[in-house]
């Protein structure tokens, strides 16, 4: 069920990028490269406060939660670009509101 309420709160457009590949320059440097997966996607980003996270064996400290419609693809790894800012998602986390899911929060780190 579409929540009227929610949706007038999603006040940015996103671009969610996948990561494609890996290639070397020609200096023998790793450059990753992105693909623009979705784009003007709904949603709205506000700062986390500072959330430890432990992504494999290191500790990351969350800047910022990006909410999002219910059944939006996105995971962790995947970048977020919301008014030129970069986001690298670290967690997606499903948030339901009695028996069905209502949104999508991706936990992520402002990276530019």
């Amino acid at each position: 069920m579409a929540d009227k309420f929610f949706d007038e709160l999603l006040i940015h457009s996103a671009t969610v990028r996948t990561y494609s590949a890996a290639t070397v320059d020609t200096h023998g440097h790793n450059v990753e490269t992105w693909a623009d997966t979705y784009t003007s996607v709904p949603c709205r980003v506000v700062p986390s406060g500072g959330r430890e996270l432990k992504v494999g064996i290191e500790i990351v400290i969350s800047t910022h939660v990006i909410f999002f419609k219910p059944g939006q693809a996105i995971t962790a790894r995947d970048e977020v670009v919301v008014s030129s800012k970069t986001y690298q998602v670290l967690l997606v986390e499903d948030a339901n509101d009695e028996s069905e899911l209502h949104h999508r929060e991706a936990v992520c780190e402002l990276l530019s």
